[in-house]
């Protein structure tokens, strides 16, 4: 038994019980980055008696009584943050702060994945966005990182590598907490080309009544006008598709053994 499996059990249910003090949360958008995360989060956002904040929230900031909730009451509350895939100490203390709560989980190629990834810090390390100044200021080499740098050299920063991308190695370990019940999987390719069928499966899982106005979908972080054109990286995309060929298989298995999915997208 590693350590793992000894100290995140006891943790977690220590952090669940001081979440559950603070608020009842029913679901969580919980990643990956860049997978139609806030997308998802703007469609329900607009529903009636569904509340969401407006950002991404951090567990400690639940425990620590910093995160407001709204005094009304709504039917359904939940939250956003695509890093906490990432966090399984702090996804694992949501769910053991309410069993029942539902987390949603998207992905995407993830050979795109990691290109969009790449364009999107890059993009906000040439806006000069305040949260990152800190960081450059301690790592001034970030800017001058390449997308080459990150295919063929395995660089990394600001959570874009190669390795995040490996999806089934970080869902294997949350299929072990969380009751597959507890767990709806979506593609961004599923909602780009049918929206509509995308997200009534996503108002089914919560319980909501599907509402025909809604279910289209909010397109948001669309900011490819942006990026680097995808046509000019077909050759590192393509070596990314060798890199993630197996973990990619992987994870189509394991989708459909244990959640009857098929992934006919990449």
């Amino acid at each position: 038994m590693n350590l793992k499996t000894l100290i995140l059990p006891a943790r977690s249910s220590l952090y669940g019980r001081a979440i559950a003090k603070k608020v009842n949360i029913d679901f969580s958008v919980v990643g990956f980055p860049k997978c139609a995360t806030t997308s998802i989060h703007k469609t329900l956002e607009k529903l009636p008696d569904l509340y969401m904040p407006d950002h991404e929230v951090q567990v400690a900031n639940i425990m620590s009584g910093k995160q407001e909730w709204p005094e009304n009451h709504y039917s359904l509350m939940g939250i956003k943050n695509p890093n906490l895939v990432y966090e399984y100490h702090n996804l694992l203390a949501l769910y053991k702060s309410n069993k029942n709560m539902k987390f949603i989980i998207s992905m995407r190629n993830p050979s795109d994945w990691l290109f969009s990834f790449y364009q999107y810090r890059m993009l906000e390390i040439r806006s000069n966005n305040s949260w990152l100044l800190p960081v450059l200021n301690k790592h001034p080499e970030y800017k001058d990182i390449s997308f080459d740098d990150v295919v063929y050299n395995k660089k990394s920063f600001l959570g874009v590598s190669i390795e995040h991308g490996f999806f089934i190695d970080y869902l294997l370990d949350i299929f072990r907490w969380i009751p597959k019940e507890n767990i709806h999987l979506v593609m961004l390719e599923e909602i780009a080309s049918e929206p509509v069928e995308a997200y009534s499966r996503i108002f089914n899982f919560l319980g909501i009544k599907d509402l025909e106005n809604d279910a289209a979908g909010v397109v948001a972080n669309n900011k490819n006008s942006f990026y680097a054109r995808r046509d000019d990286f077909i050759t590192q995309l393509s070596f990314l598709d060798n890199i993630y060929k197996q973990k990619n298989n992987q994870l189509k298995e394991v989708l459909k053994e244990k959640f009857g999915y098929d992934n006919i997208y990449w």
